[in-house]
């Protein structure tokens, strides 16, 4: 058995044409349509869970704004 930290993933990208109100208003309906459960959303962030398919292994899906940028981090909630 494999002792350590879960998988994570993080990468920041910039906003470009979109208020941070829009882009988490596309991110929640990207969201729902990908059947992720999402478990909070405010004004800064996004936080959903992924279901365990052949695409997507139990992983926490954080959205949050940060100035002009938004950051995307995947985190694995299992023993992958």
């Amino acid at each position: 058995m494999a002792i350590g930290f879960s998988p994570r993933y993080s990468e920041l990208l910039p906003i470009n044409n979109y208020s941070p109100e829009q882009f988490l208003g596309l991110a929640a309906i990207l969201s729902e349509k990908s059947n992720w459960i999402i478990t909070g959303i405010s004004n800064e962030s996004l936080i959903a869970n992924t279901n365990n398919d052949r695409f997507s292994h139990n992983a926490m899906i954080v959205i949050s704004i940060e100035d002009t940028a938004v950051r995307l981090e995947s985190l694995s909630t299992g023993s992958e």
